[in-house]
C-alpha cells in the first residue's frame, strides 16, 4: 500500500492572511530562548535563517514583525487542510502538529492513475508551503518527507535506497538509544535496518524495535483516519491588524470561499452565518447573519456582511476572523419561475435580511394583521422573522364530511370564524377550530371541531 506524507514546515506562517502589498518582514519565534521556528520570503531575504535567535534577527530586520509559535493554532489549520483535501482523497491521518499522512493506493483509479491524483493535490495546496513524500510505510514516508526528499515514487528500490541514506537523527526515540547507535558506529538507517529485530532487541529499548519494525513493515502502524466535521467552523489569523471594518470584506471573502466549498460538497444551503471578530485585547465581537431563502454561494452571504460592516464601529483593532455555520438544510426547497418578472427584484425574505443585516436583528420587524377591527390594534408585530404562510393541504374537499375514524391531532387548533351575518336558515355563523392530524392509514388530514363539538374533514395533504 502506497502512503503519501505532507509536512506543512511553515502552516502557521502560511495560514496568515496576507495582503498582496505585504511586504514585511515575519518571523514565528517559540521556545523560551525565542528560536526563528518560522520566516517568510522577505525575512530569508534579510538573511534571517531558521534556529537563529530574535535578537540576532532584529538586527538584521529592525522592523521586523514578530508572531509567537502557537501549536493549537496549527492543529486548526491541519484540520482545515484535511478537510480540504478529503474530496480528493478519502483515507487521511492528522500527524500534529505539521503533517497529513494520505492513503494513495485505493485512490488512484478513481483519479486515473498517481500523475493525475498528485496534479489535483497540487492545485488544492497552491498556497501552502511543503515537503513530501511517498513510501510503502507510512513511518518511511514521514522521515523521507521530513528530510525533504519531495519525489513521489512507486519504485520501491528507489524508496528503500533514499530511506537508507538518511542519519538516525531523523528517528522519533531518545537520546540514549541515539547515542547508543552511534557508539556501535551506526549513523544512517541502511545500517540499522540491515541489523535483525533479535539482536537489536537484546541491547535497546522497546520504542526502538518498535520504529524499525514499522520501517520494514514487519510491524503495522497504528492509524486513526480523519472524518469531516458536521458543522463548518474556520479561523482566519491576520497578518495585520484592522481598525477599519469595510477592510474586513478581503478575509471574510477567502473564509465565505470556503463555506461554499464546503456546502455545495455536501448540497447544503446555510440560513444562519455567525462571525466572530477576536479584537486585540483577548474581546469576541460576534456577528450573526440570516437569510429566509438560504443560500450557499459566497456573493449573497458577502453583501449581507457588509451591510452589517458599515455600521459597525469596533471597539478594538482586529486581529482574527473566525466564521461558523451550524444551521443549514437540503439544497432545493426554494423554487422559482424562471419566466416570472417578479423574480427580477429583490423577494420580501430578501428585503429582510438586508435590512436585518443592515439595521440589526431587533430593528426590523415585519407587520401582519391583528384580529380586530379597531385601527390602532388591526396591525401588529409579528416577531423577528417574516410571516410564515399558513399551512393549507392541497385535496379540499367540496363539502366537509363527518370524522369517522380515530385521528392523533400535531398542530392546532386555528380558529375561523366568519359569516356571521347570515341568517339560521342559511347556516348561520362559521365558528370552527382546525387542526392538523394523521390518521391511521397514515394519511395528514386537516380536521376541524365545530362549537357543538362535532368534527369534521376538510381535506388531505399530499
Amino acid at each position: 500500500m502506497l502512503w503519501l506524507y505532507l509536512h506543512f514546515y511553515q502552516l502557521q506562517l502560511d495560514g496568515l492572511y496576507h495582503p498582496e502589498q505585504a511586504s514585511q518582514a515575519l518571523v514565528i519565534v517559540d521556545g523560551p530562548y525565542h528560536k526563528i521556528c518560522q520566516a517568510n520570503a522577505p525575512a530569508r531575504e534579510l538573511g534571517i535563517e531558521l534556529g537563529m535567535g530574535l535578537a540576532s534577527a532584529a538586527a538584521l530586520a529592525p522592523q521586523l514583525q514578530v508572531l509567537d509559535y502557537q501549536q493549537t493554532q496549527e492543529q486548526q489549520l491541519l484540520q482545515q487542510l484535511a478537510g480540504e483535501l478529503y474530496p480528493i482523497s478519502a483515507s487521511i491521518v492528522l500527524k500534529q502538529p505539521q503533517g497529513l499522512l494520505l492513503e494513495v493506493s485505493s485512490m488512484l483509479n478513481y483519479h486515473g492513475g498517481l500523475k493525475a491524483y498528485w496534479h489535483k493535490l497540487q492545485q488544492a495546496l497552491q498556497a501552502w508551503h511543503y515537503h513530501y513524500a511517498s513510501a510503502y510505510a507510512p513511518l518511511a514516508a514521514q522521515l523521507l518527507a521530513e528530510a525533504g526528499f519531495n519525489q513521489l515514487q512507486q519504485e520501491q528500490t528507489i524508496l528503500q535506497k533514499a530511506l537508507a541514506q538518511l542519519p538516525i537523527d531523523c528517528l522519533p526515540i531518545a537520546s540514549k538509544s541515539r547515542q547508543q547507535l552511534q557508539r556501535l558506529g551506526i549513523r544512517q538507517l541502511g545500517r540499522l535496518l540491515k541489523l535483525p529485530l533479535k539482536e537489536l532487541g537484546k541491547r535497546f529499548d522497546l520504542e526502538l524495535l518498535q520504529i524499525i519494525g514499522r520501517l520494514s513493515q514487519q510491524l503495522k502502524t497504528p492509524l486513526e483516519y480523519f472524518q469531516p466535521a458536521e458543522t463548518f467552523h474556520e479561523q482566519l489569523q491576520l497578518f495585520y491588524e484592522i481598525s477599519d471594518s469595510d477592510k474586513l470584506n478581503k478575509p471574510l471573502g477567502l473564509l465565505l470561499n470556503k463555506l461554499q466549498q464546503f456546502l455545495q460538497q455536501r448540497d447544503l444551503e446555510a440560513t444562519c452565518v455567525e462571525l466572530q471578530l477576536q479584537l486585540r485585547q483577548g474581546q469576541i465581537e460576534p456577528l450573526r447573519i440570516h437569510s429566509s431563502q438560504g443560500d450557499y454561494r459566497r456573493e449573497p452571504w458577502q453583501k449581507l456582511f457588509a451591510l452589517r460592516f458599515e455600521r459597525l464601529p469596533l471597539p478594538a483593532p482586529v486581529e482574527a476572523l473566525a466564521l461558523y455555520c451550524g444551521h443549514y438544510r437540503r439544497r432545493g426547497g426554494q423554487h422559482r419561475d424562471l419566466l416570472d418578472a417578479r423574480n427580477s427584484g429583490l423577494s420580501t425574505q430578501q428585503l429582510h435580511d438586508q435590512l436585518s443585516a443592515r439595521l440589526g436583528d431587533s430593528a426590523v420587524k415585519p407587520l401582519a394583521f391583528g384580529n380586530s377591527h379597531v385601527p390602532e390594534l388591526c396591525q401588529q408585530d409579528s416577531g423577528d422573522s417574516p410571516p410564515e404562510p399558513l399551512l393549507r393541504p392541497v385535496f379540499l374537499l367540496q363539502q366537509p364530511e363527518p370524522l369517522k375514524d380515530q385521528i392523533a391531532l400535531h398542530q392546532g387548533p386555528e380558529r375561523i370564524q366568519s359569516h356571521w351575518w347570515r341568517p339560521a336558515q342559511d347556516g348561520g355563523e362559521i365558528e370552527r377550530d382546525y387542526f392538523i392530524g394523521r390518521d391511521q392509514l397514515g394519511r395528514w388530514c386537516w380536521v376541524f371541531k365545530t362549537r357543538r363539538g362535532q368534527w369534521f374533514v376538510q381535506g388531505y395533504f399530499s
